[in-house]
């Protein structure tokens, strides 16, 4: 079961468009009232109680979802024909480079809150 929204940090719909939450305690079946940001503007919708738009079992696109927080990291790495080796500045990398290093090149690495953490998301090996 997913854990409750959490309407003091920021959601978004399952298909990633940008939400306005304007009230969660409706006097309705449908408590949420908000908007979502379509190419031709803001459209107004309600939502059950646990942010689903539609009664199914299926995700529907316009279900609220919370934004998982990005982590971005950017560096350095040397590449070695055995491996490659990590660095936060390029400094770092230059002195760390062992003679056989055959490029150094920036990278940035930008992942989200529990990417990579499930089993089928992962390589096999």
């Amino acid at each position: 079961m997913p854990k409750p929204l959490d309407f003091t940090k920021p959601l978004q719909t399952r298909d990633g468009k940008k939400v306005r939450i304007y009230a969660t305690n409706g006097q309705s079946a449908r408590p949420i009232h908000g908007a979502t940001l379509d190419a031709d503007g803001w459209h107004s919708h309600s939502w059950l109680p646990d942010g689903t738009f539609v009664e199914t079992m299926t995700p529907y696109p316009l279900d609220l979802v919370q934004v998982r927080p990005e982590f971005r990291q950017e560096g350095w790495v040397n590449v070695y024909p055995s491996g490659l080796a990590f660095h936060k500045t390029r400094k770092a990398a230059n002195g760390g480079a062992g003679v056989d290093r055959i490029a150094c090149v920036p990278f940035t690495l930008v992942c989200h809150e529990g990417d990579g953490l499930s089993e089928e998301s992962g390589d096999s090996q």
